[in-house]
């Protein structure tokens, strides 16, 4: 009986180790991510070059958007702006998607810049198909201009 005995607490112990239902939920279980990510249709990116050197505007600048689209022009996230901070002397930004720009139909705004120690500036962009476009904008540090 001695025998029986230890083989019954050594099965008892083995029970008081075994899992007893856990209930571990999957920390991302109900959770849904949705990514939608559209290619813009058209994007745009303007270099803010000075004159003087030829080189990309390292001050940071604020531009503004006007004129007949100004707004149709959106983020790379689809949200509309009206205006933007740059710190490395390019932008980026979209023109809203359901737009198609044609020569019959372009998409026009203009903008405008200003930068702490920056001439102010501001330039007509005119949008004549889809796609990727590239533009220049030339401006100058006011310390270039002296009173005479």
């Amino acid at each position: 009986m001695n025998n029986k005995l230890i083989i019954l607490f050594f099965i008892a112990g083995l029970i008081a180790f075994l899992p007893i239902s856990c209930d571990i939920k999957n920390p991302v279980e109900g959770i849904q991510v949705k990514i939608k990510n559209i290619p813009r249709t058209t994007t745009i990116r303007i270099q803010f070059i000075e004159t003087n050197t030829g080189r990309v505007v390292s001050t940071p600048l604020s531009i503004k958007f006007a004129g007949k689209d100004k707004n149709n022009i959106i983020s790379d996230v689809n949200v509309l702006i009206t205006e933007m901070n740059v710190k490395e002397g390019i932008a980026y930004f979209a023109i809203k998607d359901n737009l198609q720009p044609s020569v019959q139909k372009p998409v026009e705004f203009t903008v405008i810049v200003q930068g702490s120690g920056y001439l102010s500036t501001s330039q007509n962009i005119l949008v004549t198909s889809p796609g990727s476009k590239a533009y220049m904008i030339n401006g100058d540090y006011l310390a270039h201009y002296h009173q005479v």
